[in-house]
């Protein structure tokens, strides 16, 4: 027996086994996950062990192989041949049956940014000269503090934020440090020194539901080391009339769902939707803040929110509106008191429209704790709508 085992020794010395190649080492990595995962599959969350933990450290690994692998062979290929060939790491090649997907930018001569998924965990990474040949430069995967992720959001990209028993252990506060997460990628102006910048609007993977949590961040490439310029989370509706980041004349625009103070919005509803501006300049990122998109609904909840908390309405309506709500609000406010004491709620409600497109100051609102309203709203000095009647609706009148 010892003998055999001095023989097999020797003889895989001589013959060192052939070093895994991209695609090998991705499915292997693949059928690790598979085996440390939930029924719905590894795209949302694995069981958070080390052997899982190493074997996504092992995709991602595999995949910044492949592209490495491809630009050495053809210094010139294009994007489009780079997600080609990070799609053919999946057995089912480049097909729709294939789970893995990928965006490959160009940021300049031989530098690619490139997003990476199986299923819904994703990666990103930087592939670029160094030393005279392609090499990885950069990866979200691996930890590197950066001062502006006071919330640590950066930790879901890490491999210990891939497992699903990663929110076991934390507050709700806390989730958006566990991913999985996937992204979509975008390229900024480069500064004012030419230093590379980009964007990753990400997404937070879940099994179900049409509002879905998101990550955003702005980062800059200086030849040695990426730069966090900006992070922060949201929501997002996939249907919502915002669908995606946009980058016009300097200027960054993201969509998102928020909820109002005085009422709530289903899932699959746009809610309280927003638009975040950032101006991108050659000197820095400023941030331009939140701008609502649904003035007419956000003056409701503003009035609601003022009556049932007794603060000064006279700019917003008239006594007879105050008048017929202040009742309606205030039983409200106790029934959702009952459930916590500082809540308020008129329950679920989506967004106030006209009655009819010819008669735009006559409004129809229908929360579920107070019924269909009618509302008449005029211009008034504040530049802003003036409730001047409120009154419940008749049958049939606020049917869209």
């Amino acid at each position: 027996m010892r003998i055999a085992r001095i023989l097999l020794l020797f003889f895989a010395a001589l013959f060192p086994l052939r070093a895994q190649s991209p695609i090998e080492g991705y499915r292997a990595a693949v059928a690790t996950l598979n085996a440390h995962s939930s029924q719905q599959g590894f795209g949302f969350g694995n069981d958070g062990s080390p052997e899982a933990r190493q074997a996504v450290a092992e995709l991602w690994q595999a995949s910044s192989n492949q592209v490495i692998e491809t630009l050495a062979a053809d210094p010139d290929a294009t994007p489009k041949q780079i997600e080609t060939a990070l799609c053919s790491l999946d057995d089912a090649g480049c097909t729709k049956e294939s789970n893995t997907g990928a965006t490959v930018l160009q940021l300049k001569p031989q530098l690619f940014l490139i997003a990476q998924t199986n299923g819904e965990m994703g990666t990103v990474f930087l592939v670029g000269p160094r030393d005279g040949k392609p090499s990885l430069l950069w990866s979200i995967a691996s930890r590197s503090d950066q001062p502006r992720d006071e919330k640590h959001l950066l930790s879901a990209w890490l491999p210990s934020g891939t497992g699903f028993n990663c929110h076991n252990d934390r507050p709700d506060i806390q989730w958006g440090r566990c991913g999985p997460v996937f992204a979509a990628i975008g390229a900024l102006p480069p500064d004012s020194v030419g230093n590379a910048r980009f964007y990753l609007d990400a997404e937070y993977a879940q099994g179900a539901g049409a509002t879905v949590g998101k990550q955003f961040s702005i980062w800059s490439w200086n030849g040695s080391g990426a730069k966090l310029l900006w992070i922060g989370s949201y929501l997002f509706m996939i249907d919502q009339p915002i669908q995606a980041t946009e980058s016009h004349d300097g200027i960054l625009s993201l969509g998102e769902k928020e909820e109002y103070r005085s009422f709530f919005s289903c899932g699959s509803c746009d809610g309280k939707q927003v638009i975040q501006r950032f101006r991108i300049a050659p000197n820095g990122i400023f941030d331009l803040g939140k701008h609502p998109v649904d003035l007419l609904t956000l003056r409701i909840d503003e009035l609601f929110w003022r009556i049932a908390h007794n603060l000064p309405t006279a700019s917003i309506a008239s006594p007879q509106v105050v008048h017929f709500l202040q009742p309606r609000l205030a039983e409200a406010r106790n029934a959702s008191q009952k459930i916590e004491k500082n809540w308020f709620s008129v329950g679920m409600a989506n967004a106030a429209r006209p009655i009819k497109p010819s008669t735009p100051n006559l409004i129809c609102f229908n929360p579920d704790e107070l019924g269909p309203l009618v509302f008449t709203v005029q211009p008034h000095a504040t530049g802003q709508g003036f409730f001047t009647y409120a009154a419940d609706a008749k049958p049939d009148t606020c049917d869209w």
